[in-house]
This record gives C-alpha cells, structure tokens and sequence, in this order.
C-alpha cells in the first residue's frame, strides 16, 4: 500500500470516527491536513521531530536526542498474556526488528557464527543491498524468514535460546546518530523466558 493510500485511510478513519483527542505515531504525516483536534504524538524515530508540540518519547536518551526536557517519557508497553513463556529452548537465536544496519543485523550475525548457533533473521527488510550482503556473508548461519506477526511471532521468540537485540549509534533511518527509542521485543523476550 503507497504512503498516500494509507494516509487518506487514515484521513477518513478520524473524521468519520470523530475522536475528541488523536494519539499520532506518523509525527503529523498521517494528520489531516489542517487537523484542529487536540493531537499527543508519539515519537518512534531520533533527532528533534517536526511536530514537537504535545511530544511523548519512548526513553529519556530520546527525550534528550529530541532537545526536550520535560515532554513525558512512556514506554512501549507489552501485554505478558500475550507472549508464551517456554523454559525449554530450541537451537538458535533470534534477531526480531528491521533488517537495517542500526538495528545491529550484521552484528548478530557475527556472533552467532562466533558461537556456532544458527540465527533466524525476522522482520522488514526495506533496504534488499543490505539483506542480500547479510545473506551472502553468513550463509550457514542467517536464516531470514520474513516479517512475522501473532502467534508465529510469540512462538518465534519464546523458542529462541536467546534474543540478539545490538543496536548501533550508525547507520540510522535518514542518517545520523541513532539512539534506540525503545526495543519492545527485549521486553516480549523476558516475558517469553528468553534471554
């Protein structure tokens, strides 16, 4: 589905839905244009956003990235009913997030190949270079099976003999440093019983 569909469906959800407030996640891209109800915006990326006002942050280092000092701080919350914890592991580690390189992909890899433990690769992959080299340079240890939601995804994670979650400083979405705003799959992973 293209930016522009999605933004128009999304257009349409808030005005025939009516809310009196608006939780936004895009940073105003998916707003009306000229949206006058009251709006709170959730920041999931780095750097000073384009609509700041009625900021929320997903962690202080963030908060502090974003050149903000009292904006709230709100976590990515989990639901533990939600995830199946498995005190018996199966044989592989798991990488669960965006297939880039400041998700720390490449990073994982290598220490599983270190390690001798096979690593199942799961989630978007956007940039196809930068999974095909992943591919190429660890082709007996990376296994990528693709993005994964619901009850494939509990399981992935809750089989997982541990979770590799290496975020770099580089290499973030539009350039910079970049700061991880919040890896809820660390917290799906202690809920699963994995470390």
């Amino acid at each position: 589905m293209s930016d522009a569909v999605e933004a128009g469906e999304i257009h349409t959800a808030v005005e025939d839905f009516g809310p009196e407030i608006v939780h936004d996640h895009s940073n105003a891209a998916a707003l009306p244009a000229g949206n006058l109800r009251p709006t709170v915006s959730t920041h999931h990326l780095n750097g000073v956003p384009e609509r700041q006002t009625n900021g929320i942050y997903l962690s202080r280092a963030q908060r502090t990235a974003a050149r903000s000092v009292s904006a709230p701080v709100i976590r990515l919350p989990i639901n533990p009913a939600r995830c199946q914890f498995q005190e018996v592991k199966d044989d592989y580690l798991l990488f669960l997030g965006r297939v880039s390189a400041h998700k720390g992909v490449r990073e994982a890899a290598a220490f599983a190949h270190a390690a001798g433990v096979p690593l199942t690769v799961a989630g978007p992959a956007w940039e196809k270079d930068y999974l095909d080299a992943l591919l190429s340079d660890f082709p007996h240890t990376a296994r990528y099976v693709g993005e994964v939601g619901g009850s494939a995804r509990t399981r992935l994670i809750a089989r997982a003999r541990a979770q590799l979650v290496l975020s770099q400083p580089w290499g973030g979405p539009f350039g910079g440093r970049w700061i991880e705003p919040g890896a809820t799959v660390v917290s799906e992973a202690a809920a699963s019983g994995t470390p």
